[in-house]
């Protein structure tokens, strides 16, 4: 998949997270896990380097995980406790492998990922709609397009604003031309003064 690295980079500092933590995350090229802070965002798990205290070393992502085409499962048999992995249908030799600290964090975000894609919502909405049909007997986009026709808008959704109209201020009167006025002593009535 291609995608625009720079807006992805932006993307991954600007966003607000559905999720987000500290993993431990063992990449399909690497043999041992290291300390990653991950990013939920939709179906895009971005990865980051942490510091020694666990949190963002680098506000750019390492990486990105688009959550398509995988299924995400616990690993219970691996060399470390709370594990479960992503694996992709078309590259299923390739795990990315993830470890939390506890049963709790592995079950929630194993259950968050499996909602993150976008075969998931797909799924779920069409689960909803046959719900539907099996309640109503309609389609759902027929009842929207009925409803709309049966009701004609009367007013629109956006309130027109009119500005206000009035006619231009006057012009101001001409300043009157002030003369400088001379000041009250001169010199000469200095000089006449008795300093003694």
């Amino acid at each position: 998949m291609r995608f625009n690295e720079r807006e992805m980079r932006y993307f991954a500092k600007t966003m607000s997270t559905d999720k987000e933590g500290r993993l431990g995350h063992k990449h399909p090229k690497e043999s041992v896990y290291k300390d990653r802070w991950m990013k939920l965002k939709n179906n895009l798990l971005f990865y980051f380097r942490t510091n020694e205290h666990g949190n963002i070393l680098d506000s750019d992502a390492l990486g990105v995980i688009i959550l398509e085409r995988c299924q995400i499962r616990p690993e219970p048999a691996t060399d470390v406790p709370f594990a479960f992995s992503v694996v992709f249908e078309d590259e299923s030799d390739r795990k990315h492998y993830f470890s939390t600290t506890t049963e709790r964090q592995c079950e929630e975000w194993v259950r968050i990922l499996k909602q993150a894609s976008s075969e998931t919502l797909k799924s779920r909405i069409s689960r909803l709609q046959e719900k539907y049909r099996q309640k109503t007997s309609r389609e759902p986009r027929q009842l929207v397009l009925t409803k709309a026709r049966q009701q004609p808008r009367r007013y629109s959704p956006v309130p027109t604003i009119v500005p206000h109209r009035t006619a231009p201020p006057p012009p101001l009167p001409p300043r009157p031309v002030v003369e400088p006025q001379q000041p009250k002593s001169s010199i000469d009535d200095l000089l006449l003064i008795d300093w003694t």
